[in-house]
């Protein structure tokens, strides 16, 4: 047993394990192969003497430096940030507002949201090289990152004095460098209405598509609000099954609620609001960051001037507590629904009145939740004032009379008119052998009639010609006998020196509006004496011009 574990430490009977443990090595006698290169070229031989190394000029090195202090202003961000640090870009690009630059070489640039601190120098000094030269009006083909870099700089209002500049560059580029590079639209109508929503700008977001073609293309101008179309269907009041509602009083009923809706959706809009205001509320409203493709640094702008900016009806955005909000999905209110159903009921009620229906129709606003309305109206007979006055305004409007001259009948009554007239002053004397004059007469003979009817003739055409009456004081007298009583009252009370509390109650006893009454008479005015003789400032009064002819005609009737 010895014996075999003796003959297996030693390999036992296989020579080749007994040779390998045998073999001895060594650096001497050892058998290489030599392997041969055919070379066609020789090596080509180091120069000993080094390349001279290229210095800048003052001006260069002056930039060079320049760069420098650009570097050191960025802060690199200790947490990860997929945009960079924004707030850094931001503070480079105020140092570099009004840098230019005239650099000779080009040095290509691409890099996804790209900022000063990963360009090298040659490529800093081709973009502000480019820059300069858009500044002054020529916008050459570059890299696309350089574009996206100049467009940084505008969202963030740099090199511009405000944002009706910064608001004109945008579209100016994009309008120049659009036939370089298709994909820049899709990125410029998204930026162009976010900087017009964080930027405070008087004119609707739309009036700006209407004039911008390019935004068109993005943003579709919506056709004519159709107030019928969307509030309509709202109506608590079931207008449609009225007996009232026919075919022959649609059209006024529908197109007074579009008239009336869109006065008071106008009055509202000067004060910062809409008319949907009164009828829907938002939903829980969504967080909105601008610029979400850019780079822009909202912490270093100040706060935006206008807190809501409205797109459309329903679409709005408001900044508080330091951030944006854009509106959710609109709902109707309770309260909205009723305010639609008294529009309807009121101008029914008004038709109804106006057509002699047999039936009448109340519509009682007392209904309405005016907590409601005292949101938008501190005085809510003020928003039925406005209601009241529209539906005025626009029966008037849909019913004017129109008046058509017909220029040959016109020129004809002159020739009549001057034909007349020269026979009646023509001279006895002058009148030919064979012609028969007018005999004398006392006024009581056969042609008394024939030259009343004559004269009656002359004086219409007179008048017809002239589109006047033929005295001042016709006109008042067509005035008076054209006014009602309850008018000729309330220009009493004006003559008198009634004050404005007294003319609104002597109104409202009668269920009138002060203004309303004011703008009868003065439309009346106008037809007579071819001017308004109310005064319609805070309250009516009497122009000092005409309070003699009023105190003769009216004030003067009944003393």
């Amino acid at each position: 047993m010895a014996d075999g574990e003796e003959q297996r430490k030693n390999g036992g009977e296989n020579p080749l394990l007994n040779q390998i443990r045998n073999r001895t090595y060594s650096l001497h006698h050892q058998q290489f192969a030599e392997i041969y290169i055919e070379e066609k070229h020789p090596a080509p031989r180091e120069s000993s003497v080094s390349e001279p190394i290229r210095t800048r000029s003052p001006e260069e090195e002056n930039i060079f430096l320049l760069f420098q202090e650009l570097r050191r202003l960025y802060r690199y961000p200790p947490y990860v940030n997929p945009l960079g640090e924004n707030e850094s870009f931001y503070r480079q690009a105020k140092k570099m507002e009004h840098f230019e630059d005239d650099y000779s070489g080009n040095a290509p640039f691409s890099a996804y949201f790209p900022e000063y601190q990963i360009m090298s120098y040659e490529q800093l000094r081709t973009y502000f090289t480019w820059r300069s030269c858009v500044r002054r009006g020529s916008v050459k083909k570059t890299s696309f990152s350089y574009v996206f870099l100049y467009i940084y700089e505008l969202i963030n209002n740099i090199g511009v004095t405000d944002g009706r500049e910064g608001l004109s560059r945008l579209l100016s580029i994009w309008r120049e460098y659009a036939p370089y590079e298709s994909k820049l639209g899709a990125y410029m109508a998204e930026w162009v209405k976010d900087y017009y929503i964080i930027n405070a700008f008087e004119f609707p977001f739309f009036d700006l598509v209407r004039r911008e073609p390019l935004l068109q293309e993005y943003y579709p101008f919506p056709e004519e609000t159709d107030f019928f179309g969307m509030y309509a269907k709202l109506s608590s009041y079931p207008f449609e099954r009225s007996a009232f509602y026919t075919a022959e009083t649609e059209c006024d009923l529908r197109n007074c609620f579009e008239f009336v809706v869109g006065r008071l959706d106008g009055w509202l809009r000067e004060n910062g609001a809409c008319f949907d205001d009164l009828i829907n509320y938002d939903g829980k409203p969504a967080f909105w960051v601008p610029f979400r493709k850019a780079r822009y640094a909202p912490q270093c702008m100040p706060p935006p001037e206008r807190k809501e900016v409205r797109i459309s009806g329903e679409e709005r955005y408001w900044y508080e507590t330091g951030r944006w909000f854009r509106s959710a999905r609109r709902i109707c209110r309770t309260s909205g629904r009723r305010i639609i159903g008294y529009l309807f009921k009121r101008i029914e009620q008004f038709y109804r009145k106006t057509r002699k229906h047999k039936y009448r129709l109340n519509a009682d606003k007392t209904k309405l939740d005016l907590s409601q309305i005292r949101e938008f109206f501190p005085d809510p007979n003020l928003f039925f004032e406005k209601i009241d006055g529209a539906i005025l305004e626009f029966h008037r409007e849909a019913h004017k009379r129109s008046v058509n001259v017909d220029p040959g009948r016109l020129e004809k009554i002159r020739e009549s008119a001057s034909s007349i007239q020269e026979k009646l002053l023509a001279p006895l004397e002058e009148t030919e052998a064979g012609e028969e004059a007018f005999p004398e007469d006392d006024g009581s003979g056969p042609n008394a009639e024939s030259i009343s009817q004559a004269a009656a003739a002359v004086e219409k055409n007179a008048s017809d010609e002239t589109g006047q009456p033929l005295s001042a004081a016709d006109g008042w007298e067509k005035l008076a006998h054209s006014l009602t009583a309850t008018e000729k009252e309330a220009i009493r009370l004006l003559l008198r020196g009634t004050g404005p509390g007294e003319l609104r109650e002597f109104c409202r006893a009668r269920l009138l509006m002060p203004e309303v009454l004011a703008e009868k008479i003065n439309e009346k005015a106008v037809e007579a004496v071819e001017d308004n003789i109310l005064e319609l400032a805070d309250t009516a009064s009497v122009y000092e011009e005409y309070r003699c002819e009023l105190e003769r005609v009216v004030l003067n009737e009944t003393e």
